[in-house]
Order: structure tokens, then C-alpha cells, then sequence
């Protein structure tokens, strides 16, 4: 029994000494589960399909251009730009803005251009 006892304390102190020595270095991280963290929208879609629209709905090619980081939450809104040229002469560069809210959590979003 002697020398299970003398075992059982060395384990005891070393664990006292490691709990110790930890104690007075421990930091804490504080890391949000994955389901409370916000995803990014992937805008890059967005942009592309802005621009498929203007190039289907007035034969146009446009550069779009919208924020690289939006939140993919439902009522995010934010504005893309969409750069075309005038038809007629002088060929003068178009801004316009469109309006975009993303409707859920999915990432689906509705523009306007306005």
C-alpha cells in the first residue's frame, strides 16, 4: 500500500505544480460558434448579375462594381455601381447606382437601379 500511496502523491503534486504554473499564464479566446457567425455575401454574384441584366434588358455592357465584404444577413442593404457608355456621341461614361438588400440568411438578394 506504501508505495501506491507515495504514487498517488507525486501524481498530486505534479498535477498541484502543473495547475499552478498554468493558472497564472492562461488566456482566454472567446470564439463564436459557427452558427452565430456571419457569413460574407459573395458580391463577385452580385456584380454578375447586375450585369447580366443591363446586358439582356438594354443590350449594354457595363463594369459593375459593388463592396467586397457585405454580411449575408437578411436586410443588408448596400449600392452597387454600373458603368456603361452613352450610345450616341460623345460616348461619355454612365454611373448608375443599384440598390441592393439581401432578403435571407441564404445569400439571396434583390436589386434596383435607380
Amino acid at each position: 500500500m506504501k508505495p501506491l500511496a507515495a504514487a498517488l502523491a507525486v501524481v498530486c503534486a505534479v498535477l498541484a505544480v502543473a495547475l499552478a504554473s498554468t493558472h497564472s499564464t492562461t488566456k482566454t479566446l472567446v470564439v463564436k460558434p459557427p452558427s452565430s457567425q456571419t457569413m460574407s455575401l459573395d458580391t463577385a454574384k452580385v456584380e454578375d448579375a447586375i450585369r447580366t441584366s443591363i446586358r439582356l434588358q438594354r443590350s449594354m455592357d457595363a463594369v459593375v462594381r459593388c463592396p467586397r465584404v457585405e454580411p449575408q444577413e437578411a436586410g443588408t442593404t448596400f449600392t452597387c455601381t454600373a458603368t456603361t457608355h452613352r450610345v450616341s456621341v460623345p460616348h461619355a461614361a454612365v454611373y448608375t447606382p443599384f440598390a441592393v438588400t439581401v432578403q435571407n440568411a441564404r445569400g439571396y438578394s434583390t436589386y434596383v437601379g435607380r
